[in-house]
C-alpha cells in the first residue's frame, strides 16, 4: 500500500501544479483529469483508463473474482475501456495471508467456476516471488488474471478480469 500511496501522492502533488497533466498530454496526445478518488486518462485512440485508490475504493459490482480472504480491502482499482467495448478491470490488495493459501483459494475458485485454459507460473528470483494464474472464464469466455507478487515487502494480490469483443482470445 505504501508504494501505491506514494505514487498517488506524487501524482496528486504534481497534478496540483498541472505538471502531471501537462506531461501526460504532451507525451501521449491524450488527456488527464485528477479526481477526488484518483484519475482518469483518455488516450489519443479513445482508450480510457480510470484509476481509483484509497481506503474506501469500491470494486465494480460486476467484477466476478472474489476477494482473496474474508473482509479483504482493495487498495486500488484500474479500469481500462477501449473504444471497441473491451474492458479490463484490475483490483489490487495488499498481501496479508500466505501466498500459497491465497493461490489455493483461487485454484479452487477457478476449478469450481469451470475456467479453462488455466496456465500457471511460480517463479522466485533475487528475493522476489511471482505466482500467476491465467485462465479463460467459461461463463463469459473472457480472461482471468490472478497474480501474487512478493517484492521486498511490497507484497500484493492483483486480480484482473476482461470483458468485451476481443477478450474471447487470451
Amino acid at each position: 500500500m505504501k508504494r501505491h500511496l506514494l505514487v498517488l501522492v506524487a501524482l496528486l502533488t504534481l497534478g496540483c501544479s498541472g505538471l502531471t497533466e501537462w506531461t501526460f498530454e504532451a507525451t501521449t496526445g491524450g488527456t488527464m483529469e485528477l479526481t477526488e478518488d484518483g484519475m482518469v486518462m483518455v488516450m489519443e485512440d479513445g482508450t480510457e483508463v480510470t484509476t481509483l485508490g484509497g481506503e474506501d475504493v469500491e470494486i465494480p459490482d460486476d467484477f466476478p473474482i472474489p476477494e482473496p480472504w474474508a473482509d479483504a480491502k482493495a487498495v486500488s482499482v484500474v479500469i481500462t475501456e477501449n473504444p471497441d467495448g473491451e474492458t479490463f478491470t484490475m483490483v489490487t490488495y495488499e498481501l496479508q495471508n500466505p501466498t500459497d493459501e491465497v493461490m489455493e483459494r483461487y485454484d479452487t475458485w477457478l476449478e469450481t467456476r469451470g475456467a479453462t485454459d488455466i496456465d500457471g507460473v511460480d517463479e522466485t528470483a533475487m528475493g522476489m516471488r511471482t505466482v500467476l494464474r491465467v485462465a479463460k472464464d467459461s461463463h463469459e469466455e473472457t480472461p482471468i488474471l490472478i497474480t501474487v507478487s512478493e517484492f521486498f515487502g511490497q507484497d500484493t494480490v492483483n486480480l484482473g478480469y476482461g470483458k468485451g469483443p476481443k477478450n474471447a482470445e487470451i
